[in-house]
C-alpha cells in the first residue's frame, strides 16, 4: 500500500494562516507567525523525508524539534487569538503538531502508519482550506469588480442625475421668463380692453377722411363762391365810384346851368 505525500509551497503555508488578517496584526504578531511557519515547513520536510516510524536518525531529529514544540504552541495560541472567527486552520496546525508527536513517539509500526494518514488528512483539509480560501479570495475579488463597477454606475447616474438637474434649472429659467411675458401681456390685454377694436377704429377713421374730403370740397366751392363773390363786389364798387363821379359832374353840371339861366334871366330884365 503506497504512501501519499503532499507537497506544500511557502505561499501555500502562508495562505493557510489567513494573510489577511495577519495585515491587520502588530509586527510583533507577524514575526510570530513566521517563526511559526518556518517550524510547520520543518515538520513537513520532515513527514516527506521519514516514511512510517522506525528508530532511525531521522525520528531522533524529530524529537529534538518536538523539544522546541512549546514555544510553537504558544505562537498557535496567539495566533488562535488573533484568528478569531477564521476556518479552524489554527485547529488544525495544532492537531497536526500533535499528530506529528504522537507519530515520533509511535510504539509500533501499525500506530504510527495510522498517526502517518492522520498528518496526511490534516494536510488534506489544510489543502481544502487553502483551496476554499482562494476562492473565497477569488469571489472577494470579483464582488471588488461588482463593487466597482456599481460605483462607476452610481457615480454614472450622479453625472447624469446633476445634468438633468442642470436642465431643470434651465426650463425653470424659462419657464419663470414665459410667466413674466404671459403677465406683462396680461396687463397690457386689460390696458387695450378700454381703447375701441381696431377695425372699428379704421372704419372711423375712413368715415373721418370721407367726411373731410367732402368738408374739404366744400370748402374749396365756398373759397371760389367767395372769390367770385368778392369779385362781384370789387366791380360794384368801381360801378359805384363811377356813379358817384358821374353823380357829382351831373350836379355840377346842373349847378352851373342854373347859374346860366340865372345870369340870362337877370341881363333880360335890365
Amino acid at each position: 500500500m503506497g504512501i501519499k505525500t503532499v507537497s506544500l509551497t511557502w505561499d501555500d503555508l502562508v495562505t493557510l494562516y489567513r494573510p489577511q488578517r495577519l495585515e491587520q496584526c502588530s509586527a510583533h504578531s507577524k514575526r510570530l507567525t513566521n517563526t511559526n511557519t518556518i517550524i510547520i515547513i520543518i515538520i513537513v520536510i520532515i513527514i516527506i523525508i521519514c516514511p512510517p516510524p522506525r528508530k532511525s536518525k531521522t525520528c531522533q531529529f524529530g524529537y529534538l524539534i518536538v523539544y522546541f514544540l512549546p514555544i510553537s504552541d504558544e505562537v498557535i495560541r496567539k495566533r488562535l487569538l488573533i484568528d478569531g472567527d477564521g476556518a479552524g486552520d489554527d485547529r488544525r496546525i495544532n492537531l497536526l503538531v500533535k499528530s506529528f508527536i504522537k507519530w515520533c513517539n509511535a510504539g509500533s509500526q501499525e500506530e504510527g502508519y495510522s498517526q502517518y494518514q492522520r498528518m496526511l488528512s490534516t494536510l488534506s483539509q489544510c489543502e481544502f482550506s487553502m483551496g476554499k480560501t482562494l476562492l473565497v479570495y477569488d469571489m472577494n475579488l470579483r464582488e471588488m469588480e461588482n463593487y466597482e463597477k456599481i460605483y462607476k454606475d452610481i457615480e454614472n447616474n450622479i453625472a447624469g442625475a446633476h445634468e438633468k438637474i442642470a436642465e431643470c434649472k434651465k426650463q425653470i429659467l424659462q419657464a419663470k421668463r414665459i410667466r413674466k411675458n404671459r403677465q406683462e401681456y396680461d396687463a397690457l390685454a386689460k390696458v387695450i380692453q378700454y381703447h375701441p377694436d381696431r377695425h372699428e377704429t379704421l372704419k372711423e377713421l375712413d368715415a373721418l377722411g370721407k367726411e373731410l374730403q367732402h368738408l374739404s370740397h366744400i370748402k374749396e366751392s365756398v373759397e371760389d363762391k367767395m372769390m367770385k363773390n368778392s369779385l362781384k363786389l370789387k366791380n360794384l364798387k368801381k360801378a359805384a365810384l363811377k356813379l358817384k363821379l358821374s353823380n357829382k359832374q351831373y350836379e355840377s353840371f346842373l349847378i352851373l346851368l342854373t347859374c346860366f339861366h340865372l345870369n340870362r334871366a337877370g341881363s333880360g330884365d335890365s
